[in-house]
């Protein structure tokens, strides 16, 4: 989500915090209002849904396949050895490079020919299995092997579905945020209505529609970040090499809390988040933060729109 958008969400949560306070008033003298305010309510909370579904923490995914590959690396490597031990030793020199295969290459290789190779292996193994249980693999080795193809093969696949899918919701999200647009300009013309019997009403709706760029996590001072921060949205504020004896001061502006910490990923805490809770005050070093981690995120897990200033000296 860029600064912009932010900025366009917090706009539609003042404009619908506007229109639960003010719609009963005005709805008699515009009876088409209450549908499109009902409908702008609508979108605002289908932005909401996509924006959380956009950046749901994969940091579990992620770990997973990365414990998965970890397991399945020492067994392949150990039974691709015993293979070609065996076709060593009966003068198949050629066979036995079929079979070779590193660390580097499972771990941190083109996943899919990882995948095949592993899979090529274990097929030799189970073709010939009497041989290699001689050679000293046990049954309950094999069975791991297999087990351990098969969750690499599962966790590929899972985790790029993830990913596939929180960029589709970005996509609708920003299909939402320009169906808001579209309908605040009807509600403006409606509200024109307005202008005269309700004066101060009708400023107060104005205001609403104000979008600030300097806010969104851009330093109005060098050292001074101010942000709205939407319900679910989780948000990079800087990125910064990281020094211990830095001191980050953070206020919370509402009533709702949120996470902070630092860390190494922008779209997850690779460390354990702290609380800032509702109008609390929290002066910490980054070494109180985290041990690491040149990146602060915040989160917003309540369903109201929180307002931070971060101060970093």
């Amino acid at each position: 989500m860029t600064a912009q958008e932010e900025n366009k969400l917090s706009r539609n949560f003042k404009v619908t915090g506007f229109f639960k306070k003010h719609l009963a008033t005005l709805a008699p003298h515009a009876p088409s209002l209450q549908a499109h305010v009902d409908n702008f309510n609508l979108k605002v909370d289908e932005a909401i849904d996509y924006v959380q579904k956009a950046n749901e923490d994969r940091t579990g995914a992620k770990l997973a396949k990365t414990y998965v590959k970890k397991q399945l690396c020492g067994l392949t490597i150990g039974i691709a050895g015993i293979i070609r031990a065996h076709y060593v030793a009966n003068n198949d020199n050629f066979s036995a490079q079929k079979f070779k295969i590193t660390k580097s290459e499972i771990m941190y290789g083109a996943e899919a020919e990882a995948l095949i190779k592993c899979q090529k292996i274990l097929a030799e193994a189970n073709a010939i299995e009497p041989a290699i249980l001689a050679m000293g693999v046990t049954p309950a080795q094999l069975l791991a092997f297999s087990n351990g193809v098969q969750d690499f093969s599962d966790n590929i696949y899972g985790p790029k579905e993830d990913i596939e899918e929180g960029a589709n919701a970005t996509k609708l999200f920003r299909k939402t945020l320009k169906e808001c647009d579209e309908i605040i300009e009807r509600l403006k013309d409606l509200m024109l209505i307005h202008e005269g019997q309700f004066r101060n009403i009708y400023s107060q709706f104005l205001s609403c529609l104000k979008i600030d760029n300097n806010r969104g996590g851009r330093p109005k001072k060098a050292n001074l970040f101010e942000l709205d921060l939407p319900s679910g949205l989780l948000r990079l504020v800087f990125n910064l090499p990281y020094k211990k004896s830095k001191l980050l001061t953070l206020t919370n502006h509402s009533e709702a809390s949120i996470l902070f910490g630092l860390s190494n990923f922008t779209d997850s805490f690779s460390n354990p988040p702290l609380t800032l809770k509702g109008k609390e005050t929290l002066s910490l070093s980054l070494e109180e933060i985290a041990p690491s981690g040149d990146l602060l995120l915040v989160k917003n897990e309540s369903e109201d729109l929180v307002s931070l200033s971060i101060v970093l000296k």
